[in-house]
């Protein structure tokens, strides 16, 4: 009896984590949703799923029965726009994608919060591409026999697709200064002028 108690105060605080998150990373939506659904410990795996589809633009998930292993990708609007606007920005830089500290950035922010440490039956990994529509996202594939934290998963992918929401906005206005920038040529200083 105390047992279960305690797992089901635990998963109340899960609830109110995620929640806080959601709060924390400006999705009313994603708030109003978890205060909407029932407290039931039995559909945690569901709860999740549904709002992991909330979250993103697109979401797509594919099991192997001969593996028992689940793929699920996870792309948005906003981490298409940051990853065309990362090689425009990296040609406007004339640097490879390689060297584009927005690339690094991102690439830095998936990893730390997709991070599997000590889920052996887990992994993940981002797709940068934009040759369609929903080229750029996260893949993410799982052991069904194993794999249950789909509330951290949830509250993994909240602070992800945050992080493009944001970054893309600051991206966007940097790319258009660089345009800019080539179009209006400003005046040679005095060094450039005697050097010439």
């Amino acid at each position: 009896m105390d047992e279960n108690i305690f797992d089901e105060a635990q998963y109340a605080l899960t609830i109110l984590e995620t929640a806080a998150m959601a709060y924390e990373t400006g999705r009313p939506d994603i708030l109003e949703y978890l205060s909407n659904t029932p407290f039931d410990r039995d559909v945690e795996c569901e709860f999740a799923l549904n709002g992991m589809y909330r979250l993103c633009d697109f979401m797509s998930e594919y099991y192997s029965e001969d593996t028992e292993v689940c793929a699920m990708y996870f792309s948005s609007n906003a981490m298409m726009e940051y990853y065309r606007l990362c090689r425009e920005y990296g040609k406007l830089k004339g640097i490879s994608l390689k060297e584009n500290p927005y690339m690094l950035r991102a690439l830095e922010e998936v990893r730390a919060q997709m991070s599997e440490d000590g889920c052996y039956y887990c992994c993940s990994w981002l797709q940068t591409k934009v040759n369609h529509k929903w080229a750029s996202g996260i893949v993410f594939k799982y052991d069904v026999s194993y794999f249950c934290e789909f509330l951290a998963l949830f509250s993994r992918l909240l602070y992800v697709f945050e992080f493009y929401d944001r970054a893309v906005k600051d991206l966007r206005k940097e790319v258009e200064t660089l345009k800019r920038q080539k179009l209006i040529p400003f005046p040679a200083s005095q060094k450039e002028r005697e050097a010439a």
